[in-house]
């Protein structure tokens, strides 16, 4: 999905501008899906003294604090490479306010839009697992996503009601509904289903090419929300096919430097475009796409030895100011 995304922002070589929106969607709602129900949050429930309850700031933090480090230098690249001039909008950026809340897009960097959206889910996340009863949230989960998903549609051009804001808010909702769901099936039936969901999906597709109902489906929302994306998620998490195959040390060890290719690669284009006199955003043939692909996944594997450098020394240090204290 990721590379989906990475191939739309860089090439003109038949990379569907859908293919984005998929990519995004099944972000929202892989996130909404794992966080759901997670043994992690156990102390949200009722009988947890509140002293043991995370606050909002430590809640938030420890869902970014993996991926907002890389985030903040890319931006500061962009930024150096003068892709906005105004201070206020740099602010937003950092603060991941710069999409979805007061502004539909001001992004400095391409992958702000989703990690502001993301921020929203996770704050609207927060406060249904610390005030709403355990037993009530997969009915209120689901009015947050039909009044999101609807909201969406209509595209309104208001703070914090923008199409695409809505459109990430009920994906993600649509990710805890997929895990309430898949809870109640017995863990023997679940296989079948996914493998049952696969081929009801390629059926679907299948269909909708023929018919040429594509447009019209995608064009709903309902193909790409409700359907194919959830059915990728129960196929992915469920069966066995997929994950074997994305299992190939290759696939698994590029896999694990995702989220640093979603992070980087805009700031590491621009700075390709620079070094090769590039005047466009876009690379014009299949070689200069190759070499782009290169130098990106190349300079995350080693952004990822430097950051885990880093990590390891800061983590060191700590431990020995917490021993001197003691």
């Amino acid at each position: 999905m990721i590379m989906l995304i990475v191939l739309l922002h860089s090439c003109r070589f038949g990379v569907p501008w859908l293919s984005g929106t998929l990519g995004n969607l099944f972000f929202f709602l892989i996130s909404g899906y794992l966080l759901t129900d997670s043994k992690r949050w156990k102390s949200f429930d009722e009988g947890s003294a509140d002293a043991d309850r995370p606050g909002l700031f430590v809640f938030l933090w420890d869902r970014l604090k993996k991926i907002y480090p890389a985030y903040l230098l890319s931006t500061a690249v962009l930024f150096v490479l003068g892709h906005t001039k105004s201070l206020i909008l740099l602010l937003a950026n950092v603060a991941l306010i710069s999409s979805g809340w007061f502004w539909d897009d001001e992004t400095i960097n391409g992958p702000a839009w989703f990690l502001c959206v993301l921020l929203i889910d996770y704050i609207l996340f927060y406060v249904l697992n610390r005030f709403v009863s355990r037993k009530f949230r997969p009915y209120v989960v689901l009015i947050l996503f039909l009044v999101s998903f609807g909201l969406g549609r209509i595209n309104l051009d208001l703070p914090f009601l923008y199409g695409r804001t809505m459109s990430g808010i009920s994906e993600f909702m649509l990710g805890c509904l997929l895990k309430y769901g898949m809870n109640r099936i017995p863990s023997k039936l679940r296989y079948p289903i996914a493998a049952a969901s696969g081929v009801i999906w390629a059926a679907a597709l299948t269909a909708a090419v023929i018919f040429g109902a594509d447009r019209a489906l995608i064009d709903g929302g309902v193909f790409y929300a409700v359907i194919l994306v959830p059915l990728l998620v129960i196929s992915t998490v469920y069966g066995r096919f997929i994950p074997k195959c994305f299992s190939l040390y290759p696939l698994a060890l590029l896999g694990e430097k995702s989220m640093y290719l979603f992070i980087w690669h805009v700031a590491v284009q621009q700075v390709l475009n620079i070094v090769i006199g590039n005047k466009g955003n876009w690379f014009e043939n299949i070689w200069t796409e190759l070499l782009y692909l290169i130098v990106l996944i190349a300079f995350c594997f080693g952004y990822s030895r430097v950051e885990g450098y880093v990590r390891r020394k800061v983590k060191a240090m700590s431990h020995s100011d917490n021993e001197k204290s003691a």
